[in-house]
């Protein structure tokens, strides 16, 4: 089974440099998020990568906010992520673990 980590003050550097990470980026009441994290915890599609998850209305993110600065532009959620040593290597909005599915398998 997938667990997304969350990731907060003390962990998301680690995570965002690793060689390949991807990020549910969240809000707590977001129900769309809460779907895909359902489905993610109920997958084993994915154990070649760490599956991680940003809440962006939890305190502490702000240095994250501020070095990455499309995160603060995120309308759409849930937005997904795919990072490779820091930097952004893909990206989209929206929920289904189809098109997840899909995405991830180009960098695995």
């Amino acid at each position: 089974m997938t667990e997304l980590i969350l990731l907060d003050s003390s962990n998301w550097k680690e995570f965002f440099n690793s060689e390949l990470v991807y990020v549910m980026f969240s809000k707590s009441d977001c129900e769309h998020c809460s779907i895909l994290e359902l489905e993610l915890n109920s997958s084993d599609l994915f154990q070649e990568i760490s599956m991680c998850k940003v809440v962006l209305d939890d305190p502490g993110l702000a240095e994250m906010k501020m070095k990455y600065s499309w995160i603060p532009n995120i309308d759409i959620l849930p937005f997904n992520a795919v990072l490779s040593n820091g930097k952004l290597i893909e990206y989209w909005s929206g929920n289904g673990l189809n098109r997840l599915n899909n995405r991830l398998k180009k960098h695995i």
